[in-house]
């Protein structure tokens, strides 16, 4: 199972996901059935099965950020965008963070790796803008 996992790992880095033929590779490889393979694969939420989105927005949802309205910029974003939270289709992925560490500068929204800080809603626009 280790070996498994450090090879999933390893592919995930690779392709930014676990594309089928890996997988299938994989279980070649260990000598393991490919629904063994795919079912370590979707239970760590770590790891996709599915082509990675173009964008990622993440709104942070701890405490702080909840206190500043995090949770009507999250379901701004959903509105705008036509995505549900935690969603695998399209373009976007719409997500909710566990805490980011910047609850002085709550609420916090990430898009593509990019930190946003003190985030209103008037400007859920401007940000949804560097996603298209």
């Amino acid at each position: 199972m280790k070996f498994i996992l450090e090879d999933l790992w390893q592919i995930e880095k690779r392709f930014g996901y676990l594309p089928r033929r890996e997988l299938e590779s994989l279980a070649e490889k260990h000598g393991k059935p490919l629904a063994e393979i795919f079912s370590v694969a979707s239970f760590y939420s770590l790891f996709s099965v599915d082509n990675p989105p173009k964008h990622f927005i993440g709104v942070c949802t701890c405490p702080s950020c909840i206190a500043n309205g995090a949770l009507e910029i999250l379901h701004a974003f959903e509105e705008e965008l036509g995505v549900s939270i935690n969603s695998d289709e399209g373009d976007i992925r719409l997500l909710k963070l566990q805490c980011q560490g910047r609850c002085d500068k709550a609420p916090v929204v990430v898009i593509d790796g990019v930190y946003y800080e003190k985030v209103r809603l008037e400007n859920i626009e401007k940000l949804i803008e560097k996603c298209r």
